[in-house]
């Protein structure tokens, strides 16, 4: 259902947090209509084996246990094509099929918000009402978010 994605940052990576990097993965030939399917991540089991993933070329490429595969193919087969390093204040959009992964945080804390936009025409103008959110969901309001 998401057609757009957002995410606004309040800490800087290097400063406030290491790791947490977006990175964005371009596909490998196998999969033509990347990030379109919608399929969640299978993960490769962590016992048994060996495992691995035969292309339509005859390419064999082996499985390592406890590996994602994203759209049926493993981490490894796509590509980094590039690396965001979220700064404060700034927003990265980008269209939600994009094939991106979120790096561990490794030290420090991360302070994002996210937003997803859909582009289905029965939703596109509807608005949420958000009044009592904050007093519903946050159990206690603004100031227990922000304070």
């Amino acid at each position: 259902e998401h057609c757009i994605s957002l995410a606004v940052s309040f800490s800087s990576h290097g400063e406030d947090f290491g790791g947490g990097e977006i990175k964005i993965f371009g596909c490998p030939p196998t999969v033509p209509d990347c990030g379109k399917r919608g399929r969640a991540r299978t993960h490769v089991p962590s016992e048994g084996g060996p495992y691995a993933r035969r292309w339509p070329n005859g390419t064999v490429l082996p499985l390592t246990p406890g590996e994602w595969l994203w759209d049926g193919e493993p981490e490894s087969a796509y590509t980094v094509k590039d690396t965001l390093r979220p700064k404060s204040g700034r927003a990265v959009v980008w269209l939600s099929e994009t094939v991106h992964q979120v790096e561990p945080v490794q030290w420090g804390t991360r302070k994002s918000l996210f937003y997803w936009f859909t582009c289905k025409e029965p939703l596109q103008d509807q608005a949420f009402d958000w009044s009592g959110y904050a007093e519903r969901f946050l159990g206690g309001g603004l100031p227990a978010l922000f304070g």
